[in-house]
């Protein structure tokens, strides 16, 4: 795993929980949209069936999304923690901007006032800091693969 593939596995990890508090919010409509009325006529079982099956999707992916949030944060922290190892100002808040704050390459280069070629120059260098900084300090992943050293046969550029 290259130090960019480290890197980027907050975003996706972040889209994915969003993705699921979306089908966590449509299991909580579903389950909600069986008027009360209906919920008390005879013969309603399987409609009261069909609400408590929602209700059981919807508590199960709420345990889902907690654990996926705490480990969501414990990589936020380790990719903070290699990031902060940047010493160059410029360089680390490109990293921070693009891996922590998510930000779109064209928002960094207006809020830093480059232009978007200059910083992903920069982001080439910050890279490779970050990259032997994590390879330097040992960082492994969860697979045990070293951050950084060509885990996949791919370079860190």
């Amino acid at each position: 795993m290259t130090i960019k593939e480290f890197l980027s596995r907050y975003k996706w990890l972040n889209k994915s929980i969003k993705a699921e508090r979306e089908r966590l919010d449509t299991y909580r409509r579903l389950a909600e949209s069986v008027p009360n009325t209906m919920k008390r006529e005879r013969g309603a079982t399987a409609l009261s069936d069909r609400v408590s099956h929602f209700v059981a999707k919807a508590a199960d992916l709420a345990v889902l999304i907690n654990k996926r949030i705490a480990e969501m944060e414990k990589l936020k922290a380790e990719i903070t923690r290699i990031i902060n190892q940047v010493t160059d100002p410029r360089l680390n808040e490109i990293l921070k901007k693009r891996y922590i704050d998510l930000k779109a390459w064209a928002d960094i280069a207006d809020e830093m006032g480059y232009g978007r070629e200059h910083i992903w120059r920069l982001h080439g260098d910050a890279l490779v800091m970050a990259g032997n900084f994590a390879r330097n300090s040992r960082t492994v992943n969860s697979a045990g693969c070293q951050i950084a050293d060509n885990c996949a046969g791919r370079s860190n550029k």
